[in-house]
């Protein structure tokens, strides 16, 4: 029987990695325990507890020991991999003395997917990128010495959800960003790029041997960088028919992408901006897992394909055993629900929903009445919940995507 590492508790590969007979060691922490619904253990699976999956050096200290305990010296994984932003360096890390660096990636691969600066350097020859550097030291940094003008954005080199992301306009702006940050993270490098004024892109889709297969399109609905100021955060799939040329571009810069950063198998989700109609493409970032938000539900009904599977499908040389020809030609779209009020007692359910609007594919609730309303303008993963929609063009998307999130965000009762 296969075995894989699965680094960092995720219910759904467990579950298919069940129906495919396939034994899964999970290595978990205390933040799966605190946030990521851990479920009954199930008959092919095994956990690892460690205090910080995303620490690659207590992470291979307990994969060690249960290894030496449980396994033998020799014992080799047939694939290592995390799903989760955080924690792909230390599946790298662990891939080069556990696992098969063959379908895997291994340190210096996962390196080029998390440390935004070493992704930028490597590609910035080959693609058009916005001019950028590296901060050290956030504390001893003098913003007024940076050859990047202001406004400009500074972020982590390896951050997540927009987590301590900001746009400076002027010094001021930088002085309250560091203010605003805990002391023991003002040691950690950052990186600081141009501003673009653009229209804000992001691609879902999977690479199998190095191979780009099949990915989505989709167009921001506002720039991520505006849930800063409490907006929500939504997405329209574009149809690859009446965006054909931006499709082709998108192909050419992903097969560039896949080479530099060698990247053989598994998920994507890569960022990119476009000033205007007539202008090229400019490479923002990529991450080697699935796209968040209804990425994924959409790339499903798209293609009825799941990227859950597909990454682990490609990792261990499987075939996509899920339909590879459909294609539906319709136009997706998503938002994150608002804020809503903390005295609302009801939300309303799919089927209320679908009676007034009969494009809505999916809701999905994050929050329960009384509980502490999310602070959607610290990370694009604090929300209410999100909805789903089919529309028939780019236009309609747009205006049933926001008739709907009227209706899906009550006024307290």
């Amino acid at each position: 029987m296969p075995t894989v590492l699965l680094v960092g508790y995720d219910y759904d590969s467990i579950v298919f990695l069940e129906e495919k007979n396939i034994k899964v060691d999970v290595l978990y922490d205390k933040w799966d325990i605190k946030y990521g619904d851990i479920k009954e253990i199930k008959d092919n699976e095994t956990r690892i507890f460690v205090e910080e999956a995303a620490n690659a050096t207590l992470s291979l200290k307990a994969v060690y020991q249960y290894v030496l305990t449980n396994k033998h010296d020799n014992f080799l994984y047939d694939a290592i991999f995390s799903p989760f932003e955080l924690t792909i360096e230390t599946a790298g890390v662990l891939t080069d003395i556990f696992g098969n660096p063959d379908n895997t990636l291994n340190t210096l691969q996962s390196v080029n997917f998390r440390d935004k600066f070493v992704q930028k350097t490597k590609l910035r020859s080959s693609l058009k990128i916005t001019a950028f550097s590296l901060i050290p030291n956030l504390e001893t940094f003098n913003i007024t010495d940076s050859d990047i003008k202001f406004p400009n954005v500074i972020k982590p080199i390896s951050g997540a959800g927009t987590v301590n992301t900001e746009l400076l306009n002027n010094e001021k702006d930088f002085l309250e960003f560091k203010k605003s940050l805990s002391p023991d993270i003002l040691n950690f490098p950052y990186m600081i790029e141009e501003y673009v004024d653009a229209t804000e892109y992001y691609v879902d889709g999977y690479v199998k041997n190095g191979n780009v297969k099949k990915f989505v399109l989709s167009e921001y609905t506002q720039p991520a960088l505006n849930i800063k100021s409490g907006k929500t955060l939504g997405g329209i799939a574009l149809n690859k028919y009446d965006f054909s040329k931006e499709y082709e571009s998108v192909y050419i810069i992903l097969e560039k992408v896949m080479k530099l950063l060698q990247y053989k198998n598994g998920v994507f989700h890569m960022e990119l901006f476009k000033e205007s109609e007539s202008s090229d493409f400019i490479f923002s970032e990529i991450a080697a897992r699935p796209g968040g938000g209804m990425a994924k539900q959409i790339f499903e009904k798209k293609f009825g394909q799941n990227l859950t599977n597909i990454n682990i499908q490609t990792k261990l040389n499987m075939n996509e055993q899920l339909s590879t020809e459909k294609s539906d030609s319709r136009y997706f779209a998503f938002a994150m629900i608002p804020a809503l009020n903390r005295h609302i007692q009801l939300l309303p359910s799919l089927s209320q929903v679908q009676k007034k609007f009969q494009n809505v594919e999916k809701l999905l609730w994050e929050w329960n009445p009384g509980d502490p309303v999310p602070d959607i303008s610290r990370s694009s993963a604090e929300r209410t919940g999100m909805v789903l929609i089919h529309a028939d063009s780019y236009i309609e998307s747009k205006t049933l995507l926001n008739t709907c999130l009227l209706y899906t965000s009550p006024s307290p009762r």
